[in-house]
């Protein structure tokens, strides 16, 4: 799928692995902070390096943005936290000022959805009605229907219009982008919006560190969470693992030669993997190591994926690399509190029995995994069970899994014929690479977190809408699809 590595490319892989190699022998002699400044230093210069061509494409991006980009933002900012409430306080005192904050942002996309099917004729139900978009439709709906035997009715109906009000945006932004460099653009705003949430970490790390900063935590001794907003560890991981992830594949996309643009792609891809290993989730992690099989796998690189296991297993057995990925990944954590996945069994098990009483209804959308299991078992705090699958056994049973497993199946159906039926030159290649190798990380993540049901689901959600761009327009047959020569001679323009 990619062009050949040219010498210079080669030379900037050799300078890159060896410097990888300084980076491990200074953790090996000192620890992960003399990392994490020798890595911070080198990113630093590379953005002074880089910085004009960055500001260039931030600019272009501006002049691509409208109304769909800007309410794709609301629908993230919506979905941020700035406080934690049990669930004792949120069933007393539903309507807080921050939730009030949330329930406004929301309402103002359902207004202009709304506006745009009664006055701008945009047919966004129909979209919403077909392929993967629309057996998520069909999953909202389920989920709405279910606030009449919801344990918590108001939680069910409100969380429930506001995944279906995420979906009528994308059905919208689906109607409307019908080219290649709008979808692109859409691709490059998420992007830029993970990137910018990442962001906030850090500046939390530096203006509270005793909030953003875990100490004492697994081998690197610290483990990074947003303040404000609040990020917890783990979404924290999972979006590092999707920068990087998306980054390394535009990295190796572009292979020309060392220039600026690739510089670009490279520092974010080490922002990214750098606030990977400082949030120390395991889940995200797993869910890059699939992002980079898929990413070889798309581009037929089996060579490699065959030969890593007997490099691995090679390092594994004549270094120290066991002990440590063994303590980083264990996190100072009990054997039985690893084998438990952090207190996920429980919580899963109660669920489990909470399905077999009523397996073909569930107990109520969104309600029934807070309000019921958790409850029950003393979690107050805790907002889900973080499972996308439990949360959906539990809630409403087996047709809600069937629904959203089967989205999920078709997704994946869609991205795989694309990408391995185009020519290798077309720039629909980079953005169905990009979908994959997210999709990897989320599905990974829906196993311990509600990934793909929960508000905002970003990324999982530009994932369903290109789907469904690539299923409705053919883009194969597509005049407009640029190629990849076309894409860097404009990128010098």
């Amino acid at each position: 799928m990619f062009s050949n590595l040219g010498s210079q490319q080669k030379y900037s892989f050799i300078f890159w692995i060896a410097l990888g190699g300084l980076l491990g022998f200074l953790q090996l002699q000192f620890d992960y902070f003399i990392v994490f400044l020798a890595g911070g230093t080198i990113l630093f210069f590379l953005v002074f390096w880089a910085f004009p061509l960055l500001l260039s494409k931030l600019k272009h991006l501006w002049t691509c943005l409208n109304l769909w980009h800007w309410l794709w933002f609301l629908s993230l900012l919506s979905g941020l936290g700035f406080r934690i409430r049990d669930a004792t306080s949120s069933s007393e005192n539903p309507l807080d000022a921050w939730a009030l904050y949330r329930i406004f942002l929301v309402a103002i996309i359902g207004i202009i959805v709304i506006y745009q099917l009664t006055f701008k004729h945009v047919d966004w139900p129909s979209t919403l009605s077909r392929g993967p978009l629309g057996l998520l439709g069909l999953y909202s709906l389920f989920s709405l229907a279910s606030t009449i035997w919801s344990v918590y009715p108001g939680w069910t109906l409100y969380k429930s219009i506001e995944y279906f009000i995420d979906l009528a945006l994308l059905a919208c932004i689906v109607n409307q982008f019908r080219t290649y460099q709008q979808m692109k653009s859409l691709f490059d705003w998420t992007w830029l919006l993970l990137i910018g949430l990442l962001c906030t970490t850090w500046v939390g790390v530096l203006i509270w560190p005793t909030e953003a900063l875990s100490l004492d935590v697994g081998s690197s001794g610290m483990q990074i969470k947003g303040v404000f907003p609040m990020i917890s560890s783990n979404n924290v991981g999972e979006l590092s693992a999707i920068v990087a992830s998306v980054f390394l594949t535009r990295y190796l996309y572009y292979s020309q030669n060392f220039s600026q643009r690739k510089t670009i792609y490279l520092l974010i891809f080490g922002f990214g993997l750098l606030t990977l290993i400082a949030s120390q989730t395991r889940s995200a992690f797993g869910g890059f190591f699939v992002a980079i099989f898929l990413l070889l796998l798309v581009q037929k690189r089996f060579g490699i994926i065959f030969l890593s296991p007997l490099i691995l297993a090679i390092v594994l057995t004549l270094t120290p690399a066991t002990s440590i990925l063994t303590d980083f990944f264990q996190r100072g954590q009990s054997t039985e509190q690893v084998s438990s996945l952090t207190g996920r069994t429980i919580w899963w098990a109660g669920a489990w029995d909470a399905f077999l009483e009523q397996p073909f209804s569930g107990f109520g959308a969104y309600a029934a995994g807070r309000f019921l299991v958790l409850a029950n078992q003393g979690f107050e705090k805790t907002a889900s069970l973080h499972s996308t699958w439990m949360e959906l056994l539990v809630g409403l049973g087996i047709p809600g899994i069937l629904l959203v497993l089967g989205s999920v199946l078709w997704l994946w159906k869609i991205l795989f014929f694309q990408a391995l039926s185009w020519n290798n030159q077309s720039a629909f290649t980079l953005l169905t690479t990009e979908a994959i190798v997210v999709f990897g990380v989320t599905s990974v993540r829906s196993i311990f977190e509600s990934a793909f049901i929960w508000h905002p689901s970003l990324p999982f959600l530009l994932i369903v809408g290109y789907s469904e761009f690539l299923r409705r327009s053919k883009p194969s047959q597509n005049h407009e699809c640029p190629t990849h020569s076309q894409l860097l001679s404009a990128s010098r323009r």
